[in-house]
Parts: C-alpha cells; sequence; structure tokens
C-alpha cells in the first residue's frame, strides 16, 4: 500500500495535474488502495484521488466527488 504524506508533491510534481474547484489544486488519480498522512491522521482509502493542500498536505478526495466537484485547467 502506498503512503501519502507531506512533502510527497514536489516528489510526485511529474504526475500531478492541476485542477481547479475554488482555487488550483494539484492532484492525481490513484486506481489502488493508499494510505494518506493527513494533518487531521492517517486515511487509508480504497482509490480515488490524492490532492495535496496549500501548505503540501495529502488529503484523498472519492472518485465520484473528485468528478463532480474539481475541473481539469488545461
Amino acid at each position: 500500500m502506498r503512503t501519502y504524506k507531506k512533502g510527497d508533491g514536489n516528489r510526485l510534481y511529474p504526475y500531478l495535474k492541476p485542477y481547479r474547484r475554488v482555487t488550483t489544486t494539484l492532484a492525481m488519480r490513484v486506481p489502488e488502495p493508499f494510505l494518506c498522512e493527513t494533518i487531521h491522521g492517517p486515511v487509508t482509502c480504497d482509490g480515488g484521488y490524492v490532492a495535496f493542500d496549500n501548505k503540501g498536505y495529502p488529503y484523498p478526495v472519492d472518485e465520484e466527488i473528485f468528478k463532480r466537484t474539481y475541473r481539469e485547467v488545461k
């Protein structure tokens, strides 16, 4: 199982795409189960998206919610 934690946005930058919600957010789709070490503690996810906030912390977003609320920036 992969683990995402603060600072991983720099390492994963080549794989991240910009998406817009209210502000631009860097995120990527993760099709397999993964672990996010969020600011509130570790969260296990079955798949979906991992996004990074403006402080570099990762947070998981369910795929269905992501597709309804985020649009890719070209």
